[in-house]
Parts: structure tokens; C-alpha cells; sequence
């Protein structure tokens, strides 16, 4: 179970595309429109009442009641309002619906609304619910309810990007980049190490990328002359600048060759978006001739490994 608390703002919606004609009726309905949500439920049912001639009425308020049906004549009645005096602006009226509207609306792809002026039907229209009414209420519901969002199962986020804390009840389960293997042992002392390269994808400017690098290091010290070397994670062939290089000193005294499995981890910021070819380089260390410093990068054919991921 994945628990995501958030808090999403209405979006204003209505009943849209509805004209009917009153039959036997002294009055006409005229557009419906939406007419900004209300707080408590997020369907309402918006329209303009005029007279024979197209005049919208000057009355104060007039005894309105909204009913859904599921055919255009006849049928089952699916909800109703109660008739009540509802304020009107220049004709126009807005009717909040019950929640048993929602559900019918929710349920069923095809109703027919009737309105009733003064106990007076104005006729039956084909009845046209935006999605963002429907989508309202799944917003309302879910803002008020005190355990949150949440999805049972597994959640599949793909770019979604929440703002908060997230508690997550279950596994989580990272997507990291990985370029791995066993061996080959590489002798290279003066560049890149051909075989320790990784692809990755940066998709955002703002983030940056951790990268984890495990392998087995040694500096073989020929000449009886302290020697160290130096392991690098660049990309596209360029030292990190933020916050500076990504390095790995490894230094011994005379005559040895000691190879000693080591892991380095580092985060580079400041890079555009867009795909790298993260790559090591070994090279002799600072203060330290080449002659003296024998680089070896793995060890019979031991495991190594270079992540990367992007992150904040």
C-alpha cells in the first residue's frame, strides 16, 4: 500500500451543451454553463431561464428542481433534486446536485435532465457532464479523506512528481543504471579505461547524478620507489566541476603490489540534461612519475560495477 498525501484544488466545472424548450410552459432554459465549484460537491447544474420572447427573468428567485433520467421518455427516474426557490441573477440559477446524481453520472453513459420551473416541466435534454466535474469529485473525495491517497497493489508512477512526504507502507524499488562485469583486467596507467563505461540519460537540469564505482585498484611499485595512482569517474570525457573532480588516490611505499577491492561514490551536479558516457580514467597521481606508478584496474577477473541515478 502506497500512501500519498496531497491536496488538490477544484477545477471549476458544470453540465455543458444543453437548449430545451419548455412544452406547455410559460418559460425556455436557455445555455448551461459552468459556473465554478462549489465546495462541498463538485457537480452542479447551471442554466438561464427567460420568457417566450428570449428575455431573461427579472423574478428574485423561482422554485427550481433538476431530475435525471435514463431515457428521453419514459424511463427510470435515476436522481432528483427537491424543488426549492433558487436565487436568480439576471435568469441565470446554479443548482448543486446531491451525490446520488454523482453516482448516477459516474455509472451510466447516457441521461437525460428535466427541469422543473414553478412544479412546470421545461422538457427532457440529453444530458453532457464535463470531465472535469467527474474528475472534481474523485479530488474532493480524495482531499477529504483522512487516510489520503492511496493505491492498492503496485503503482506505476512513470514522470509523476509529487511535492511532500511520501510514506510508502511497501518496497520500494529503485531504477539505477548499471554497467558491470568480471574483468577484464585493464593495465592502463596515462586514460580512460575502455571497458568501465556506462550510458546514462540525465533527463533533468536541475538534478544531478550519483554515480557508485566498485572495483579492485592496485600500484605496483617496480623501481623500489613510492608510486600512486590516480582513479577518476568523468563525463563525456570531463572532470565533474560541482563540486569538483571525482577521484580515487591509491598510494603504497616500495616494492609493492597490493590489489585491494575499494568502492567510490560521489554526486556531480551542474550538468544539462541529456545522455553521458560515464567512463574511468587511471592515471598517475600528482607528484608521482609514471615510472613509479604501475596502475592495474581489476584482479582475476574479480567483480566490478559503475551505477548511476539521477537525483535532487
Amino acid at each position: 500500500m502506497r500512501t500519498i498525501m496531497r491536496r488538490r484544488r477544484l477545477i471549476a466545472l458544470g453540465m455543458g451543451s444543453l437548449l430545451a424548450v419548455g412544452v406547455g410552459s410559460a418559460y425556455l432554459l436557455g445555455r448551461a454553463r459552468a459556473a465554478g465549484a462549489p465546495t462541498m460537491q463538485p457537480l452542479t447544474y447551471s442554466g438561464v431561464l427567460t420568457n417566450t420572447a428570449g428575455v431573461p427573468l427579472t423574478d428574485a428567485s423561482k422554485n427550481i428542481q433538476i431530475t435525471l433520467w435514463d431515457m428521453a421518455t419514459g424511463g427510470t427516474q435515476a436522481c432528483s433534486t427537491a424543488s426549492t426557490a433558487t436565487p436568480l441573477t439576471a435568469g441565470a440559477f446554479q443548482v448543486v446536485l446531491p451525490p446520488a446524481c454523482t453516482t448516477a453520472i459516474h455509472g451510466a453513459g447516457d441521461l437525460w435532465v428535466e427541469v422543473f420551473v414553478d412544479g412546470a416541466s421545461v422538457g427532457r435534454t440529453k444530458l453532457g457532464a464535463t470531465p472535469y466535474a467527474i474528475e472534481a469529485d474523485h479530488a474532493v473525495n480524495a482531499d477529504q479523506s483522512a487516510a489520503g491517497f492511496q493505491v492498492p497493489g503496485t503503482l506505476t508512477a512513470g514522470n509523476a512528481q509529487v511535492t511532500g512526504n511520501v510514506n510508502v507502507g511497501g518496497t520500494v524499488v529503485r531504477k539505477i543504471a548499471r554497467a558491470h562485469g568480471l574483468g577484464p583486467n585493464e593495465e592502463m596507467d596515462n586514460g580512460a579505461i575502455a571497458s568501465r563505461v556506462l550510458t546514462f540519460t540525465k533527463t533533468q537540469a536541475a538534478t544531478s547524478i550519483r554515480v557508485s564505482y566498485t572495483d579492485n585498484f592496485s600500484v605496483y611499485t617496480p623501481t623500489g620507489t613510492a608510486g600512486a595512482c590516480r582513479w577518476e569517474i568523468q563525463f563525456n570525457g570531463v572532470s565533474c566541476a560541482t563540486p569538483g573532480k571525482l577521484i580515487y588516490d591509491v598510494y603504497v611505499g616500495t616494492t609493492f603490489n597490493h590489489h585491494r577491492p575499494a568502492s567510490l561514490f560521489g554526486t556531480c551536479s551542474g550538468l544539462a540534461a541529456g545522455t553521458y558516457n560515464i567512463q574511468v580514467t587511471a592515471t598517475t597521481a600528482p607528484g608521482y612519475v609514471l615510472a613509479n606508478s604501475d596502475c592495474y584496474t581489476g584482479w582475476n577477473a574479480a567483480y566490478w560495477a559503475l551505477e548511476a541515478e539521477e537525483v535532487l
